[in-house]
């Protein structure tokens, strides 16, 4: 079966750190993916086919309508969507792949993720998706970064 490639307008930008970005994507009309938490997508800019990059999603399943990928700047993709990338622009995405997954059950099972850096980018997946569907799994995320001041998603984490 081949992949859905679509053209997705980019829908807000944050910039998370001075050198990290949340950019959103919002799907097209028609577009109805069934995919999971954890996995990620493939992004380029129409313009420059060959410059593919795959970033795991940092919205869970459960955000419907959009995806969202946080990137640092690094090689010529993250550059480019960390310096350029703006509300309105247009990027192709291939849609999600990955088996990267949380497993949520049974009931009080205790998840633990370890990352550092940008690495953190699925774990904020995992934490809404628990979050949201008040499930009774413990998630503790093991999270390393140079200083505090290079924590991703810190106020949300803290939520």
């Amino acid at each position: 079966m081949s992949k859905v490639i679509a053209e997705m307008l980019v829908e807000s930008v944050k910039m998370e750190l001075p050198d990290t970005k949340t950019v959103r994507f919002q799907w097209p009309e028609g577009y109805a993916p069934d995919f999971k938490t954890g996995q990620f997508i493939t992004v380029y800019w129409p313009h420059k086919a060959k410059y593919k990059r795959a970033y795991s999603l940092s919205s869970c399943a459960l955000d419907r309508g959009h995806y969202e990928v946080t990137v640092k700047r690094d090689g010529k993709m993250g550059t480019r969507l960390v310096d350029w990338a703006k509300p309105g622009d247009k990027l192709t995405v291939i849609e999600p792949a990955g088996k990267f997954l949380p497993v949520f059950d049974p009931p009080g099972k205790h998840l633990i993720c370890i990352a550092g850096g940008s690495g953190v980018t699925p774990f904020r997946a995992f934490a809404r998706e628990a979050t949201r569907r008040e499930l009774g799994t413990r998630l503790t995320i093991l999270y390393s970064v140079r200083t505090t001041n290079d924590i991703i998603f810190r106020e949300e984490f803290q939520q």
